[in-house]
């Protein structure tokens, strides 16, 4: 490790004759290696002793994990960058190569081992006893903090360390008891916060209502608070067949009506669409000013969000109604009265440093009856999402475009399983796209293929790999329909909840000895 300081100039060796030629400041190096890629740093080691020295220097690796953070949408408390040691800083950064690496090593039904295994168990902490039940979970990207919610209407908050070396806290970092059940979650704006909207029961002499909290956890690990932002009126207590939140706004379903609320500013409305009046539950997705909804066919329909009007009363009731038309449509890549649709999205280039990373939709179809004909398949497509602009003043243009980016007849390029209920975020991975999904044989597989760079109609390229990351034998117990996956490749982490009591981690990139 350098013991001069980078400002400080120093000489480099001529190969050639062993000679000092010239002069080079250490700024000037640092400066070239905030370009290049964790990888291209290691390489750059090699090349003499003065960049090797540099190449070890702790603000290089700092500004590497930076980068990857920011290209791959990693919750950014996820790594306690000031404290984390060179190679822990080096490791963390070579995270995505890493795991690409392993997952090409693989040869046909073959599955990695895990470097790490556990089963968690929610301690409530003293002087309470006992464990948290696990209904569901939220895994921020990173693989470190995981909200977890359970039937006794109590949210948690779990550090679970961001490699095997930071082992998880005996205890959450942040509770909220008596919240209700957790509708949605989404990262804030500034990737520093969750934001989570729960439905509160109602009492005796309430309705009930929404209530939208964030929660900020800190990445040296410290306890956190869970804090109210905003509350809404559920006037009736109406089914919510759909509720998500972004950065901006909480979006919400009920039958064919939808609602969207600007919980910062208390504006909202409403509208109809008799289109979605049959729309099974969880058939929508929300976009930076776009909502996305498919129907019983399976065709999706792009909705602009609307500009917003006051609010005097916070209650659903009382939202003013206007007219809106869908702009776009999908139709389903095949045709089935049983056809079910998984819309998942890459992090928005909003939270990114790299604004030419504009985010990637897949949309995946599939029978809802896998014990059918056997030479049925799961039809994928992508989409590179444009936005135009919320506000659009021509009519005819959506807030969002999506661009066309390829589609497959099967989302586990060769495999024979078929896609049996779960599946992860849409994840980036150096230049690829990965998924993990569950399958009709009961294991996890994950799905790799390159990034698109044109729109285009064609099939995606052949080179889509699917790898076997978890067998049907190696799982606690049996998976259902709607279990929940919780996977990122930047940290080779996979969560899953096997049962209503079984929750398990598996690490497949090992952390620095």
């Amino acid at each position: 490790m350098a013991n001069s300081p980078a400002s400080q100039p120093m000489l480099l060796e001529n190969p050639l004759d062993g000679r000092a030629t010239f002069p080079l400041s250490g700024e000037i190096v640092i400066e070239i290696l905030r370009h290049a890629s964790p990888f291209d740093v290691l390489s750059m080691r090699k090349t003499c002793r003065f960049i090797c020295n540099v190449t070890r220097m702790r603000t290089v690796w700092i500004k590497a994990l930076e980068r990857v953070c920011a290209r791959h949408g990693v919750f950014k408390p996820t790594f306690p960058l000031q404290r984390m040691s060179i190679l822990d800083l080096e490791y963390a950064s070579l995270g995505p190569r890493r795991f690409l690496k392993m997952i090409n090593s693989i040869q046909g039904d073959e599955s990695p081992l895990p470097y790490g295994n556990r089963e968690l168990i929610f301690r409530r902490r003293p002087p309470l006893t006992g464990a948290y039940p696990c209904d569901g979970f939220y895994m921020a990207t990173g693989g470190r903090f995981l909200l977890v919610y359970g039937e006794d209407d109590s949210l948690s908050l779990w550090d679970l360390g961001y490699n095997l070396r930071a082992p998880m806290k005996t205890y959450p970092v942040a509770t909220l008891e008596r919240s209700g059940e957790l509708a949605a979650a989404s990262q804030s704006f500034d990737g520093e916060g969750i934001l989570l909207v729960t439905r509160q029961p109602t009492t005796d002499f309430e309705m009930d209502n929404l209530a939208v909290y964030e929660v900020r956890p800190t990445s040296d690990g410290r306890d956190s608070t869970f804090v109210k932002l905003a509350q809404l009126g559920l006037d009736g207590s109406p089914t919510l067949h759909d509720v998500r939140i972004t950065p901006r706004v909480v979006s919400i379903r009920c039958g064919p009506l939808f609602f969207v609320w600007d919980w910062r500013i208390n504006k909202g409305c409403r509208w109809s669409s008799s289109t979605l009046f049959n729309s099974p539950a969880r058939a929508m997705t929300v976009l930076e000013g776009t909502i996305l909804a498919y129907d019983e066919g399976g065709t999706v329909y792009n909705w602009d969000i609307p500009a917003l009007q006051h609010l005097p009363i916070l209650d659903l009731a009382h939202f003013p109604s206007i007219e809106n038309e869908p702009k776009a449509c999908i139709r389903p890549l095949v045709q089935h009265p049983e056809i079910s649709v998984l819309i998942r999205c890459t992090a928005s280039h909003r939270q990114n440093t790299e604004p030419s990373l504009d985010p990637i939709l897949c949309i995946l179809h599939d029978d809802d009856s896998w014990n059918g004909p056997p030479e049925r398949r799961t039809p994928m497509s992508l989409y590179s999402v444009r936005e135009m602009g919320r506000g659009n003043e021509d009519p005819f243009i959506p807030n969002t475009l999506l661009l066309p980016a390829g589609s497959c007849d099967h989302a586990f390029g060769d495999r024979s399983e078929r896609f049996y209920g779960a599946m992860t975020s849409l994840y980036r991975c150096e230049d690829n796209l990965v998924f993990c999904a569950d399958t009709n044989d009961l294991s996890v597989v994950v799905t790799v293929m390159s990034t698109p760079l044109r729109a285009t109609l064609r099939e995606l390229s052949p080179a889509m790999l699917s790898r076997k990351l978890l067998p049907s034998d190696a799982l606690h117990g049996e998976l259902t329909t709607g279990v929940q996956l919780g996977f990122c490749p930047v940290s080779g982490r996979l969560a899953y909840r096997a049962t209503d009591e079984s929750f398990y981690l598996r690490d497949f990139i090992s952390a620095p000895e």
